[in-house]
């Protein structure tokens, strides 16, 4: 299991704090955001939010799409 290096502060502002979340992710883009919550020790809604914009929107529409196709309309 992949382990980060990266460290959360409470004296972070909520920009840094993001960031940080964010490089934590690049470390390892194949983890997955549960896990790297669980590192962090924060909740994996922290993580989602921070990576919106990046990959977490790419993954969502392709998520979305592939759901669609199951749909019976």
């Amino acid at each position: 299991m992949f382990q980060t290096d990266i460290a959360l502060s409470p004296e972070m502002t909520e920009t840094e704090r993001q960031q940080s979340i964010r490089d934590a992710y690049n470390q390892d883009r194949s983890q997955m955001t549960l896990m790297l919550a669980h590192q962090l020790r924060v909740p994996e809604v922290d993580i989602l939010r921070a990576l919106v914009g990046d990959s977490a929107r790419e993954l969502v529409e392709k998520y979305i799409g592939f759901i669609e196709k199951f749909v019976v309309k």
